[in-house]
């Protein structure tokens, strides 16, 4: 942990940049998520009705 806290840039701005495009990963992360099981519930009631 203390290796990747000392590779962390000490310039403000850098960090600023850093935690934007960390924070638009995150949100491309949950809307992959989100996608997948939206998919996964598509899925589930497909089967569902084939099952009937």
């Amino acid at each position: 942990m203390e290796a990747a806290i000392s590779s962390l840039p000490d310039d403000v701005e850098a960090l600023k940049a850093l935690v934007a495009t960390m924070a638009r990963k995150a949100d491309e992360a949950e809307a992959k998520l989100g996608n997948a099981l939206a998919h996964q519930s598509a899925i589930e009631a497909l089967i569902a009705h084939l099952k009937l």
